[in-house]
């Protein structure tokens, strides 16, 4: 019923929460079965990891090599890295990428009519953006321009906000929440959620935990009456057959 990105910022000052967020997710596997998960992260460069899919085996393997991974990697590794800011907007428009009824222009302007008409025919869209919101240099799209193009597609965006626990009420924290609230999504800090249970709530209230309704056509085989119908048939060849030999 429903496409959901996870959008990851792997950033040295991200990669505590984002391990904390996978492991959500793969506490809520079970639930999510029918959906589509994909898995992209950025910082500097943007890289998909996994494309949308609902082969939920798929989806848990890769899950856990990501925190695998993670795990074995320290924000303390990041520290002298220099020119690895991670370009915000241009990431959260690389992860919007994997879903279908976004469309832009040429241009990078949103494409209204190629979006809507995607979007009739596609499933509810939605991306879980994590991010700490520090962008240290200008890439193509900034995070108010990506989150509009997002937005004109019909693509919802939840926010959860990775930042030390220190820059909450920064700008950086309210500039991020703005943005998603304007745009209809759910925005959390994950300072306020010390451990996997309560993220996984936290995730469960926003638009990519809702489950939505949904119909589904079944079309069921069922060829009694047909079977029944040739049956007579041929009772009636074999009498008919029977009488002209008599």
């Amino acid at each position: 019923s429903r496409d959901i990105v996870l959008c990851l910022d792997v950033s040295g000052s991200a990669l505590a929460y984002d391990r904390q967020i996978i492991a959500a997710y793969l506490t809520l596997i079970d639930r999510l079965q029918g959906d589509r998960i994909g898995l992209s992260i950025f910082d500097s460069t943007t890289r998909t990891v996994f494309p949308l899919t609902d082969d939920s085996d798929v989806i848990e393997s890769q899950l856990k090599h990501a925190f695998g991974i993670l795990k074995k990697v320290s924000s303390g590794d990041f520290k002298n890295i220099t020119n690895s800011s991670s370009l915000i907007g241009d990431g959260l428009v690389s992860c919007a990428l994997q879903l279908p009824q976004f469309s832009v222009n040429a241009n990078g302007s949103a494409d209204k009519k190629g979006s809507s008409q995607r979007a009739r025919s596609a499933r509810s869209a939605s991306i879980i953006l994590a991010t700490d919101n520090i962008e240290g240099k200008s890439g193509t799209y900034s995070l108010e321009q990506a989150a509009g193009l997002v937005n004109k597609s019909r693509i919802t965006v939840d926010g959860l906000y990775v930042g030390p626990a220190s820059n909450t009420h920064s700008p950086n924290e309210s500039q991020m929440r703005t943005l998603i609230e304007r745009y209809g999504g759910s925005f959390t800090n994950m300072n306020t959620t010390p451990d996997i249970g309560s993220l996984v709530q936290a995730i469960e209230r926003t638009s990519s935990g809702t489950r939505r309704n949904s119909s589904q056509s079944i079309v069921a085989d069922a060829p009694q009456a047909l079977i029944v119908v040739l049956v007579l048939a041929f009772g009636g060849y074999l009498a008919l057959t029977w009488r002209l030999r008599r």
